[in-house]
């Protein structure tokens, strides 16, 4: 689950070459809050491949 936090951080930042901090420390809270909910079994998640099929199903 980290690699996965760590990839949509890099990605979050790599999109504006401008960065707003208070965004950035929002992201940061969001990203850092659903780790602890998955770590601790709050929620649960979906393998990524099946939630890609899914949407490209209704989408395409």
């Amino acid at each position: 689950m980290e690699e996965r936090a760590e990839l949509a951080y890099f990605l979050s930042h790599s999109l504006d070459k401008e960065v707003d901090k208070d965004i950035d420390l929002a992201w940061d809270i969001q990203l850092t809050q659903r780790l602890e909910d998955i770590s601790s079994g709050i929620v649960s998640g979906e393998q990524s491949d099946k939630v890609f099929t899914e949407l490209r199903d209704k989408y395409s």
